[in-house]
């Protein structure tokens, strides 16, 4: 029986010196495996007999750390305690100690071996450990010394070792009997073992076990020797060969229609349909100039690999090597993000897309993971969807993963009490929440320009220009022959558009004038028409709608900028901020231009002047309060919270002010949020950045973390690491989940609106995340295998061996 033991201070010497010579210890140590002096005291001792299925109980106190069992001079990992105030654990020791000894020379010696026994031992290898043999020889002049080398075990590929013997025995013959030299005694002499082993190694008994040992666990070796045999294994296996490529070829149809985002099937797709969709016509034309494939779709009454079945279960194990893929990038990673937002797809079902966000040796990388079903469109019900795939990607074991969610602004994603973030960040206390800036970019220009009069009758009116064109064709037509440009209807909060619609209005004023007139004077038959055109006459000649467009002409090209840098993926927080400071300045400069044009008018004016002054005056007062609403907005909605502090450790254009005035606050703020950073390393590291005039022209926290990864310093810098890390996987928008929309709406256009979650998943990672597919090795061969593990098939896809 051996015993598992525990103490508040582990001393090996004792251990070794204790009067039962099986007890063995168990005790707490670090990450690099030293054993730690005084250890938290554990509880709870049991008897446990590697021979029989039972576990140790162990209950831990204080802190966290592995524990391990020394066994036979080893020490084993059996599983990390989390910290917990009190925490009861269950460690499985005797299977991880029964299948550990399996190949160990002591316990072979001592157990009649069964044929599984000798496989599992095969499959661990033999023990090859440090032996402490050291023999003093003397000859007629002097005396030497000779130690054990480990080298002796790559002269010799079956010699083991016994660090209890202290002495090197055959492998092969252990297992299946021999000498009792070398399987029951063992070798210690260092002078002949060389001699020993040459001898050993011709013995008709040695031989015929290592031949035992070669086809240990294969099949039958009469078999391998029947030429029969061998001859059906090699026919099988080129069948096996004819047709993975067969289908290999079929799956490449799959993928092309999914990347381009094309119908697989047809209306009717029986043999000399007219419609028969363009998969079916994909691989007819792949047949047409592929004689394997042609052959195998005129000859094959079993399994052709057209069917409708087939295609979705092929689907279903694209779509499983892809999220394997996923899983295991996420699993390398330190932090993870997640965004999150709903639409409605054609058949009026709401749905939820979900996008993953890390870094990978500093390239950012968001991910696609699925479209998700949600009824009744609840914060606990959106919840609980996010919360179960976290589950199944891994991160429920490793909650400090999670830092970050990012949804748009709606109450029932960003609720304070009931929202989505909220109940998320229950279960992941890391895990901050992150207004979408792009949607908060479009409710600052909304607010600014509602809350003025003017400015909102003038977009009202432009929005009035461009439905009319978009009502009718043939309107349209002549819009471009007179202005040679399109101007469409746009939505009143995509403000990141409305630039083009000024911009165009702006330039082409006098040619939308003349068009105009020319509906209002030809145009007899719509009278509607007419009217509207005579109203659009006056908006463009109207002095107040052209003050606005020309101040509106000003503004619009730095909000254009500006959606169109966050718009980007590679986008972090550093950034976020120098283009919300970019744009402010930008709006304030605008103002002052106004501003500054009253102060010019220095001479008296005519009673007229005046009042053409009093409105102008009134113009430039409306435009500076629409300039202050959106400076305040800025300032106000893009105000960094405790969690985005920490970027601002890496803003570059302040490294020259923090060289002489170190950011202590934001800095404290950060080591509060993540406690497990090492401050003193961490302050000492940002000190020698910001001494660094070379490191002043990096763009932002990712070329920064780039930098590190280009010239191999994640070691020296391992802190600024960790915070880069953080600050490139916190999403600024969500503007990956908004394209994976209209991706959905054109699948589901082409599929009719029929299919299950599974399918449309499999069909949107396909066009979504194509480059990932061509990236992954072995693509088409993973999926066979994954699609021939399925269940029981029709065709050979399986090799023999």
């Amino acid at each position: 029986m051996d015993v598992i033991k525990t103490e508040s201070e582990f001393d090996p010497l004792a251990a070794q010196s204790s009067e039962d010579a099986d007890t063995k210890w168990l005790s707490p140590s670090d990450d690099e495996g030293n054993l730690l002096k005084p250890c938290v005291p554990l509880t709870t001792v049991e008897s446990v007999d590697p021979e029989c299925p039972s576990s140790c109980k162990v209950e831990v106190e204080q802190n966290t750390f592995p524990v391990k069992c020394e066994f036979e001079e080893e020490t084993y990992d059996v599983i990390t305690v989390k910290e917990e105030d009190t925490a009861e654990v269950n460690i499985e020791v005797c299977d991880i100690l029964t299948e550990r000894k399996m190949n160990q020379v002591k316990y072979l010696k001592s157990k009649a071996l069964t044929n599984e026994d000798r496989v599992l031992a095969k499959k661990l290898g033999p023990p090859r450990p440090e032996l402490c043999i050291n023999q003093v020889f003397k000859d007629r002049t002097r005396t030497y010394n000779r130690n054990f080398n480990k080298t002796v075990y790559e002269k010799w590929n079956w010699m083991c070792g016994c660090p209890l013997d202290n002495a090197v025995f055959c492998f092969p013959c252990i297992l299946f009997g021999g000498e009792n030299m070398w399987t029951k005694t063992g070798v210690k002499d260092l002078k002949h073992l060389l001699d020993k082993s040459k001898k050993h190694g011709m013995t008709r008994r040695h031989l015929d076990n290592e031949m035992s040992f070669a086809v240990l666990g294969k099949t039958d070796i009469r078999k391998q020797l029947n030429d029969g045999y061998r001859a059906s294994v090699r026919k099988h296996n080129e069948l096996v060969d004819k047709n993975r490529y067969i289908l290999s070829r079929i799956i490449d149809a799959v993928k092309f229609c999914g990347e381009f985002e094309l119908a697989l099937r047809g209306h009717d797709e029986t043999e000399g349909s007219d419609n028969p969709g363009i998969l079916r016509g994909l691989i007819n034309y792949t047949a047409a100039l592929d004689n394997a494939l042609k052959d195998h779709l005129e000859n094959s009454s079993v399994f052709k690999g057209t069917s409708s079945t087939i295609q979705n279960e092929l689907l279903d194990a694209i779509l499983s090597i892809c999220q394997e893929h996923i899983l295991s990038e996420i699993s390398e990673v330190d932090f993870l993000s997640i965004q999150a937002d709903q639409t409605t797809d054609n058949s009026c079902k709401t749905l939820l897309s979900l996008v993953f966000r890390y870094q990978i040796e500093g390239k950012i990388t968001e991910k696609f993971w699925g479209y998700f079903e949600v009824s009744d469109r609840s914060a606990a019900e959106i919840a609980t969807i996010i919360l179960n795939q976290l589950r199944e990607i891994g991160v429920e074991k490793s909650p400090e993963k999670l830092i970050c969610q990012t949804y748009d602004g709606a109450s029932v994603m960003s609720g304070q009490n009931g929202g989505v973030q909220h109940l998320i960040k229950e279960k992941y206390c890391n895990a901050n929440y992150v207004h979408c800036y792009a949607h908060q970019g479009n409710h600052i220009l909304q607010s600014a320009t509602s809350s003025c009069t003017k400015s909102r009758i003038f977009f009202q009116d432009l929005q009035g220009i461009g439905t009319f064109f978009s009502r009718s064709p043939k309107r349209m037509d002549y819009l471009i022959e007179f202005v040679q440009e399109k101007l469409g209807s746009v939505p009143p909060t995509r403000w990141h558009f409305q630039h083009r619609t000024v911009n165009t209005v702006f330039d082409n004023k006098e040619n939308l004038i003349k068009f105009f007139q020319h509906i209002r004077d030809t145009e007899r038959s719509d009278t509607k028409a007419s009217t509207e055109a005579t109203g659009f006459v006056r908006t463009l000649t109207d002095p107040q709608f052209v003050y606005w467009l020309n101040f509106f002409h000003k503004i619009m090209p730095h909000v254009a900028v500006f959606f169109d840098s966050i718009r980007k993926k590679d986008i972090d927080s550093v950034k976020v901020s120098a283009y919300v400071k970019s744009l402010a300045n930008a709006i304030e400069h605008v103002r002052k231009l106004y501003e500054n044009e009253e102060e010019s008018l220095s001479e008296p004016l005519r009673k007229r002047q005046c009042v053409e002054y009093g409105s102008s005056r009134n113009n430039r007062l409306a435009v500076s309060e629409v300039c202050d609403m959106i400076t305040n907005h800025i300032n106000d909605r893009f105000k960094f919270s405790d969690h985005l502090c920490t970027s601002r450790l890496f803003f570059v254009d302040k490294f020259s002010q923090y060289c002489n005035t170190f950011p202590e606050s934001d800095f404290y703020t950060t080591l509060k949020l993540y406690p497990k950073l090492n401050g003193a390393k961490l302050r000492m590291e940002l000190e020698v950045l910001y001494s660094r005039e070379d490191l002043r022209s990096a763009s932002g926290a990712a070329p920064l973390l780039q930098f590190f990864y280009d010239n191999n310093m994640w070691k020296t810098f391992s802190e600024c690491m960790l915070v880069l890390k953080i600050i490139v996987t916190i999403p600024m928008i969500t503007m990956e989940t908004e394209r994976t929309f209209s991706t959905l709406n054109r699948i589901k256009t082409f599929i009719r609106n029929s299919k299950w979650n599974e399918r449309l998943n499999a069909l949107a990672m396909l066009s979504i995340e194509k480059k990932m597919i061509h990236s992954i090795p072995d693509f088409n061969k993973r999926v066979i295998e994954k699609f021939a593990s399925a269940k029981s098939r029709r065709i050979e896809l399986i090799y023999k061996k």
